[in-house]
Protein backbone atom coordinates (compact mmCIF):
# COMPACT_ATOMS: atom_id res chain seq x y z
CA UNK A 1 0.00 0.00 0.00
CA UNK A 2 1.36 3.71 -0.93
CA UNK A 3 1.19 5.88 1.83
CA UNK A 4 -0.67 9.33 0.12
CA UNK A 5 -0.68 11.49 2.85
CA UNK A 6 0.12 11.93 6.74
CA UNK A 7 -0.48 8.92 8.91
CA UNK A 8 -1.54 9.12 12.14
CA UNK A 9 0.30 7.15 14.51
CA UNK A 10 -2.16 7.97 17.12
CA UNK A 11 -1.33 8.63 21.10
CA UNK A 12 2.55 7.27 21.85
CA UNK A 13 2.60 7.14 25.61
CA UNK A 14 6.37 7.07 26.83
CA UNK A 15 7.14 5.60 30.19
CA UNK A 16 8.72 7.96 33.02
CA UNK A 17 12.34 7.43 33.37
CA UNK A 18 14.53 8.31 35.78
CA UNK A 19 18.33 9.29 35.79
CA UNK A 20 20.31 6.85 39.24
CA UNK A 21 23.51 7.64 40.29
CA UNK A 22 25.56 4.35 42.37
CA UNK A 23 29.04 4.81 44.16
CA UNK A 24 30.72 1.89 44.46
CA UNK A 25 33.09 1.73 47.42
CA UNK A 26 36.07 -0.55 48.56
CA UNK A 27 36.28 -2.25 51.74
CA UNK A 28 38.15 0.04 53.50
CA UNK A 29 35.71 2.99 51.81
CA UNK A 30 37.83 3.80 48.93
CA UNK A 31 36.32 4.59 45.51
CA UNK A 32 36.36 1.75 43.15
CA UNK A 33 37.10 3.22 39.69
CA UNK A 34 36.26 1.07 36.28
CA UNK A 35 33.35 -1.46 38.65
CA UNK A 36 30.66 -2.23 35.74
CA UNK A 37 27.02 -1.94 36.67
CA UNK A 38 23.82 -3.02 34.67
CA UNK A 39 20.20 -2.48 35.25
CA UNK A 40 18.20 -5.86 35.01
CA UNK A 41 17.19 -5.70 31.30
CA UNK A 42 18.16 -2.04 30.74
CA UNK A 43 20.76 -0.16 30.60
CA UNK A 44 24.48 0.21 32.18
CA UNK A 45 27.08 1.92 33.89
CA UNK A 46 30.32 2.44 34.66
CA UNK A 47 32.30 4.35 38.08
CA UNK A 48 34.39 6.71 37.44
CA UNK A 49 37.32 7.84 39.17
CA UNK A 50 35.13 8.69 41.93
CA UNK A 51 33.69 5.46 42.22
CA UNK A 52 30.20 7.45 41.25
CA UNK A 53 28.21 5.61 37.74
CA UNK A 54 25.41 7.55 36.38
CA UNK A 55 23.14 5.59 34.59
CA UNK A 56 19.86 6.98 32.27
CA UNK A 57 16.44 6.02 31.34
CA UNK A 58 15.60 3.53 34.43
CA UNK A 59 12.11 3.13 34.79
CA UNK A 60 10.83 5.93 37.43
CA UNK A 61 7.61 3.30 38.24
CA UNK A 62 9.17 0.22 40.22
CA UNK A 63 12.16 -0.88 42.06
CA UNK A 64 15.11 -2.09 39.56
CA UNK A 65 17.85 -4.26 40.48
CA UNK A 66 21.50 -3.28 39.67
CA UNK A 67 24.30 -6.25 39.30
CA UNK A 68 28.21 -4.66 40.29
CA UNK A 69 31.20 -6.02 39.34
CA UNK A 70 34.71 -4.63 39.47
CA UNK A 71 38.12 -6.33 39.31
CA UNK A 72 39.45 -8.03 42.46
CA UNK A 73 35.85 -7.87 44.36
CA UNK A 74 33.27 -10.31 44.33
CA UNK A 75 30.33 -9.25 42.58
CA UNK A 76 27.00 -8.50 44.13
CA UNK A 77 23.16 -6.95 43.63
CA UNK A 78 21.95 -3.92 45.11
CA UNK A 79 18.70 -2.71 44.88
CA UNK A 80 17.36 0.75 43.76
CA UNK A 81 14.16 1.62 45.06
CA UNK A 82 11.54 4.30 43.47
CA UNK A 83 12.41 6.81 46.06
CA UNK A 84 16.01 6.31 46.58
CA UNK A 85 18.12 9.20 47.27
CA UNK A 86 21.33 9.82 45.19
CA UNK A 87 24.42 8.81 44.95
CA UNK A 88 23.40 5.01 46.29
CA UNK A 89 26.29 3.29 48.26
CA UNK A 90 27.39 0.12 47.05
CA UNK A 91 30.34 -1.67 49.13
CA UNK A 92 32.19 -4.41 47.66
CA UNK A 93 33.98 -7.28 49.25
CA UNK A 94 37.41 -8.88 48.20
CA UNK A 95 36.73 -12.16 48.46
CA UNK A 96 39.67 -14.98 48.68
CA UNK A 97 42.72 -13.35 46.90
CA UNK A 98 45.29 -15.18 45.20
CA UNK A 99 48.38 -13.87 44.56
CA UNK A 100 52.05 -15.09 42.70
CA UNK A 101 54.96 -14.60 40.56
CA UNK A 102 55.51 -17.08 37.94
CA UNK A 103 58.91 -17.83 36.58
CA UNK A 104 60.66 -20.07 33.73
CA UNK A 105 62.60 -22.87 35.94
CA UNK A 106 65.53 -22.25 33.59
CA UNK A 107 65.97 -18.76 33.27
CA UNK A 108 64.35 -17.57 36.38
CA UNK A 109 63.13 -15.01 34.47
CA UNK A 110 59.09 -13.71 34.47
CA UNK A 111 57.12 -15.95 31.93
CA UNK A 112 53.95 -15.49 30.28
CA UNK A 113 51.31 -14.87 28.88
CA UNK A 114 49.28 -17.81 30.39
CA UNK A 115 46.26 -18.25 32.38
CA UNK A 116 45.14 -19.74 35.80
CA UNK A 117 42.25 -22.25 35.88
CA UNK A 118 40.64 -21.79 38.16
CA UNK A 119 38.15 -24.35 40.36
CA UNK A 120 36.17 -22.72 43.21
CA UNK A 121 33.75 -24.62 44.65
CA UNK A 122 33.32 -26.49 41.69
CA UNK A 123 32.62 -23.54 39.10
CA UNK A 124 35.44 -23.19 36.68
CA UNK A 125 36.92 -19.57 35.41
CA UNK A 126 40.21 -19.06 33.41
CA UNK A 127 41.54 -16.00 34.16
CA UNK A 128 45.16 -14.58 32.41
CA UNK A 129 48.50 -13.18 33.42
CA UNK A 130 50.39 -10.88 31.11
CA UNK A 131 54.05 -10.99 30.11
CA UNK A 132 55.53 -9.71 34.09
CA UNK A 133 54.48 -13.53 35.46
CA UNK A 134 52.03 -11.81 37.89
CA UNK A 135 49.14 -13.53 39.25
CA UNK A 136 46.49 -11.37 41.25
CA UNK A 137 42.95 -13.13 41.47
CA UNK A 138 40.20 -11.66 43.81
CA UNK A 139 36.81 -11.86 43.97
CA UNK A 140 36.70 -15.80 44.78
CA UNK A 141 34.41 -17.69 46.96
CA UNK A 142 35.27 -18.58 50.42
CA UNK A 143 35.91 -22.36 50.32
CA UNK A 144 37.63 -24.90 48.28
CA UNK A 145 40.29 -24.12 45.68
CA UNK A 146 42.02 -25.58 43.25
CA UNK A 147 44.60 -24.09 40.72
CA UNK A 148 46.08 -24.86 37.05
CA UNK A 149 48.90 -22.66 36.26
CA UNK A 150 49.98 -22.63 32.03
CA UNK A 151 52.13 -20.75 29.68
CA UNK A 152 53.59 -21.34 26.79
CA UNK A 153 56.32 -23.44 26.17
CA UNK A 154 56.22 -24.75 29.69
CA UNK A 155 54.92 -27.69 31.48
CA UNK A 156 51.39 -26.79 33.34
CA UNK A 157 51.60 -26.86 37.60
CA UNK A 158 48.42 -28.52 39.66
CA UNK A 159 48.19 -27.28 43.20
CA UNK A 160 45.78 -29.07 45.14
CA UNK A 161 43.01 -28.02 46.52
CA UNK A 162 42.84 -25.83 49.76
CA UNK A 163 40.27 -24.62 51.96
CA UNK A 164 40.28 -20.66 52.33
CA UNK A 165 38.06 -18.63 54.66
CA UNK A 166 36.34 -14.85 53.27
CA UNK A 167 38.90 -12.42 52.55
CA UNK A 168 41.68 -14.39 52.66
CA UNK A 169 44.33 -14.25 50.78
CA UNK A 170 46.68 -17.27 49.23
CA UNK A 171 50.11 -16.62 48.44
CA UNK A 172 51.51 -18.96 46.00
CA UNK A 173 55.17 -17.39 46.30
CA UNK A 174 57.50 -17.69 43.26
CA UNK A 175 56.82 -20.83 40.96
CA UNK A 176 59.03 -22.16 38.60
CA UNK A 177 57.65 -23.86 35.67
CA UNK A 178 59.89 -26.39 33.93
CA UNK A 179 60.13 -26.21 30.21
CA UNK A 180 58.12 -28.79 27.91
CA UNK A 181 57.96 -30.06 25.01
CA UNK A 182 56.62 -28.18 21.91
CA UNK A 183 53.85 -29.75 19.71
CA UNK A 184 53.28 -28.14 16.43
CA UNK A 185 51.01 -29.43 13.20
CA UNK A 186 48.45 -27.95 11.18
CA UNK A 187 44.56 -28.45 11.51
CA UNK A 188 42.80 -29.09 8.01
CA UNK A 189 39.18 -29.64 6.99
CA UNK A 190 40.53 -32.04 3.52
CA UNK A 191 43.53 -29.93 2.22
CA UNK A 192 41.97 -26.30 3.45
CA UNK A 193 43.54 -24.92 6.60
CA UNK A 194 40.72 -24.33 9.69
CA UNK A 195 41.76 -21.28 11.79
CA UNK A 196 40.47 -20.71 15.21
CA UNK A 197 40.55 -24.60 15.80
CA UNK A 198 41.02 -25.57 19.47
CA UNK A 199 44.21 -28.35 20.61
CA UNK A 200 43.83 -29.55 23.74
CA UNK A 201 46.06 -32.60 24.91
Amino acid sequence: VEATGDVDAGDITMPASRRIALRVLGPDGEPVAGAALRVIDGPTGTTGRDGIAHIDAVTAEDAVTVPVAAKGFRATETEVDVDAKFPLDVELTRGVRVVGRIVSAESGLPTGPGDVLVNNNGAQRIVPFDESGVVDIGGLDAGTLTLEIRASRLLSRAIGARTLDADETWDLGTLRLEPGAVLTGRVLDGETPLPGARVRA
